[in-house]
């Protein structure tokens, strides 16, 4: 098999640290040409982090003070700068048609904003979040792009309905296990690539 293309290497902890503002960035614009399905797994399923830098934005739209925050809506204090709130979300609502529906949406914390990509070079739950398996097979029309794999992972991606956990831990460094591959380690290079070829086809 071919070299795993630069592209897709897994980075070191000093370029994840350099890597991070970059990505945050990137990972805001690639989710605007993906839609949210509104199932609220990623809201249930398990708890959303908060940053403390956050909490005073959502404490002042809220109207009440950081001692009541805690006390109605915060599941675990992790430390003095982090903190996980209760499990499901306390902000998750349902609509009359059962979708899930956000309380404090329009200053939600950044990890929502960024769901199901998340800050450390991670595309989250692409076995069950159907936004993130949309994102997935972008990536892999991509990743066939620019990397000719073997003829059998041709055929594991065609039939990737029951072999996509094979494929993604076949070909993609730093993936889940075989069994389970569930999260999915990408660099912003990806997201570059991503952005290039949606670009391109608003272009055509």
């Amino acid at each position: 098999m071919k070299e795993i293309p630069e592209l897709f290497r897994k980075l070191t902890p000093e370029e994840e640290k350099r890597n991070l503002i970059e990505w945050l960035v990137l990972s805001k614009e690639v989710l605007k040409h993906f839609k949210c399905y509104r199932c609220g797994e990623c809201c249930s399923k398990a708890p959303v982090l908060l940053l403390k830098n956050e909490l005073n934005s959502i404490l002042d739209k809220l109207g009440i003070t950081e001692t009541e925050f805690i006390e109605k809506y915060v599941g675990k204090i992790v430390n003095s700068k982090l903190l996980y709130l209760k499990n499901p979300c306390p902000f998750l609502e349902r609509d009359d048609n059962g979708k899930a529906v956000c309380k404090i949406y329009d200053f939600r914390p950044l990890e929502c904003q960024l769901y199901p990509l998340g800050g450390t070079n991670t595309l989250y739950n692409t076995t069950s979040c159907k936004m993130a398996k949309d994102i997935f097979d972008e990536i892999m029309k991509l990743r066939l792009n620019l990397y000719e794999p073997t003829e059998e992972q041709k055929k594991m991606f065609l039939d990737k309905k029951d072999d996509q956990k094979k494929f993604i831990s076949s070909i993609l460094p730093g993936s889940a296990s075989k069994e389970k591959a569930t999260d999915i380690f990408i660099t912003t290079g990806i997201l570059v690539k991503l952005l290039d070829k949606f670009e391109g086809e608003k272009n055509e």
